[in-house]
């Protein structure tokens, strides 16, 4: 691969920079912080001032992509893509469920779930932290969270895995075709069939979960406020969101102590740092490398116009390694005293699942150096598949981590 300085900046090819964006971030910082991406019709904003200027802004940079604001593609998140008020009132709906004090409560259901999982993945000498660890534990919390029972778990990922490749595959082109749209149909209706029971296990008896919530509230402003298909899209993306970037959070940081022995003895021995190992990862790498908005109106950024309807790129990734924000900003410290990292977003669309996910991590890393004595690489990591090639902003995480975990 050449190297950052060596390209064309009106030729990027993003695949090949997804796995180790960092140096062509550093790149379009300093040399077009507003990157006009013709091919994929997208200004990419890369310095964390103006990162995190837009996520401060939805009145000049709205969360609702113009395909769906004119109606040519169905909404796929009640969350993600919608706009004050709307998105006050359904994030108010299940907000309480993921707050730090809630979180708190349900720490001891998480720890047994963490032991659990820790418990099967034991006995071979090598330990596959991807698909033993980081995989099944967000989604058991999340689905747990919103009150799926664990049989139905198993299933219920499959079709979750099944939308989430068609919605990507979607995104790369223009429009969607009736196929496609009839086979998104398709999953989410064996969805709403494994939820339309527990519905109405909730009705007669509610427990503190996110079916019951969304039900309670939807018996309070009725359908046409609350919709089926609402409620099925809210329960999706608190699935979607607590599951992905946990599980590549877990396998970075796993990955990253397997090379850095003295660091698991540092958090060995004063566990007060581990939720700063966990936010200086996030900021390092942060799994949601880029998410979009759409500029309301003209917006003048570093001399560049971005008109009015256009899609922004902002890149996470690249503001969350910003020298200007950051000293030293390739280095992982973890003494670093952080501020402003943008790896759960900022702003009304901060990540509710954020408090969630640092549960999840940091439970198990007590858990882990609770068990082990050392932590030692069994084989490279692999990335991630990468779903939608030829785009910016690629989940950034692991496939594959081998370990070797010695008690």
């Amino acid at each position: 691969m050449a190297s950052a300085l060596e390209i064309e900046l009106d030729e990027i090819d993003w695949t090949a920079w997804a796995d180790e964006p960092f140096p062509l971030y550093r790149r379009l910082r300093d040399e077009a912080p507003v990157y006009w991406d013709e091919r994929n019709h997208t200004y990419v904003l890369t310095r964390h001032d103006d990162v995190y200027g837009v996520l401060l802004d939805p009145g000049r940079f709205s969360s609702i992509p113009l395909d769906i604001l004119e109606g040519r593609q169905p909404p796929t998140s009640e969350i993600r893509q919608a706009d004050a008020p709307r998105h006050r009132f359904v994030r108010n709906i299940v907000g309480p469920l993921f707050n730090p004090a809630a979180m708190r409560s349900r720490e001891e259901i998480i720890r047994a779930i963490v032991r659990e999982i820790v418990d099967a993945a034991e006995g071979p000498d090598v330990i596959e932290v991807s698909t033993a660890i980081a995989t099944p534990l967000p989604a058991w919390v999340a689905l747990g969270l919103i009150g799926l029972p664990q049989a139905r778990h198993e299933r219920f990922n499959q079709l979750m895995d099944e939308r989430l490749e068609m919605i990507l595959t979607r995104g790369s082109r223009a429009e969607s075709s009736e196929a496609d749209l009839a086979r998104l149909a398709s999953v989410r209706e064996q969805m709403w069939e494994m939820v339309v029971p527990v519905i109405a296990e909730r009705r007669a008896q509610p427990e503190n979960d996110a079916i019951s919530r969304i039900l309670a509230k939807q018996e309070e402003v009725g359908k046409e406020e609350l919709s089926d298909d609402v409620f099925l899209n809210m329960l999706l993306e608190l699935v979607t969101g607590g599951f992905e970037t946990t599980q590549h959070l877990i396998e970075m940081l796993i990955s990253h102590l397997a090379d850095h022995p003295d660091l698991w003895a540092r958090l060995g021995e004063d566990r007060a740092l581990i939720p700063k190992a966990i936010e200086e990862m996030l900021r390092w790498r942060s799994p949601v490398q880029a998410l979009g908005r759409r500029a309301v109106e003209d917006v003048v950024l570093h001399g560049v116009t971005i008109p009015e309807n256009a899609w922004v790129t902002v890149a996470y990734g690249s503001a969350n390694r910003d020298e200007r924000e950051f000293a030293d900003p390739d280095t992982y410290d973890v003494d670093r005293e952080l501020r402003r990292h943008v790896a759960f977003s900022a702003g009304v669309h901060y990540c509710p699942g954020a408090p969630v996910s640092r549960a999840e991590t940091r439970l198990l890393m007590e858990e882990l150096l609770d068990r082990y004595r050392t932590v030692e690489r069994a084989g490279p990591s692999l990335p991630s598949p990468n779903p939608m090639p030829g785009k910016p902003g690629k989940i950034l995480g692991w496939r594959q981590v081998p370990v070797h975990f010695a008690r």
